[in-house]
């Protein structure tokens, strides 16, 4: 079972592809115009449901990129492949949507709200744009401060899932981390509040159990009439110590702003 809040990485990528249902991405990045350089070695390695991006690609049809940011360290290197995915959807004309994740920063690492929006401006958005994201086609949100429509829908999801499939996915699963893993369904189905949407959700494989309650739950949801998202599923970066760097992990990452 995968844990998407620990600090644990993966040993084998292709037993998890073969065991969880995950596509090999490499068939895509041979097709994607120029590709990045990480993309063409591997480094996204695994994809759900990508052939609906590749094809909003191709006949350069509206798509959106739903990406979350946990603001509970340093900007660090592994963060680096996630952002460069951004900038190069944004690129062949994907509509971004960034979210600050700080319900679930305080509901799992217990970091306040405004703790949160410092080290999510001065860490992660700061080197988002450093890097080349652009604020045209691009929205930036708190999951604490976003609007009622979007609070509302973060609540309905919440209907269309049971106890017994939240412990199946996540195992013996605390309240503070179902109403963290629900406000997330909300947050990767929000691009389509408007109408629906191929949505690209580039994540850590540490990710896909809530991908798979997401796809799960848009199967159900009569009240809107979303698309399955999509998603693609990138390697973790090595940590110093071994495992995954980790923002909340000092002695295991790089970070962007480290001296010499």
């Amino acid at each position: 079972m995968i844990d998407p809040w620990g600090k644990g990485g993966i040993k084998d990528y292709d037993k998890v592809c073969k065991n969880l249902g995950v596509g090999k991405f490499k068939r895509f990045a041979k097709a994607l115009p120029d590709p990045p350089l990480f993309m063409k070695r591997g480094m996204v390695y695994g994809e759900k449901d990508f052939s609906k991006i590749a094809e909003s690609i191709k006949k350069k049809k509206p798509f959106a990129l739903l990406t979350g940011l946990m603001p509970s360290g340093k900007f660090h290197i592994g963060h680096m492949a996630l952002a460069q995915q951004i900038i190069y959807y944004q690129k062949l004309g994907a509509k971004i949507y960034i979210l600050v994740a700080d319900i679930e920063s305080f509901l799992t690492r217990g970091i306040s709200f405004a703790e949160a929006r410092k080290i999510a401006i001065d860490e992660y958005i700061t080197n988002y744009i450093a890097l080349g994201l652009k604020s045209k086609n691009c929205k930036i949100y708190f999951q604490s401060t976003e609007g009622a429509e979007y609070q509302t829908l973060t609540k309905v999801v919440a209907k269309h899932t049971t106890l017994n499939e939240m412990r199946s996915i996540y195992g013996n699963i605390e309240p503070n981390k179902i109403v963290s893993s629900l406000t997330q369904v909300g947050d990767i189905l929000y691009p389509q509040l408007e109408k629906p949407l191929p949505t690209i959700v580039p994540v850590g494989f540490d990710q896909l159990p809530h991908i798979n309650l997401t796809r799960d739950i848009a199967s159900r949801i009569k009240e809107y009439d979303f698309l399955l998202p999509s998603a693609t599923f990138h390697k973790f970066m090595p940590g110093l110590n071994g495992g995954k760097m980790s923002s909340s992990d000092p002695n295991s990452y790089i970070a962007l702003t480290d001296s010499p």
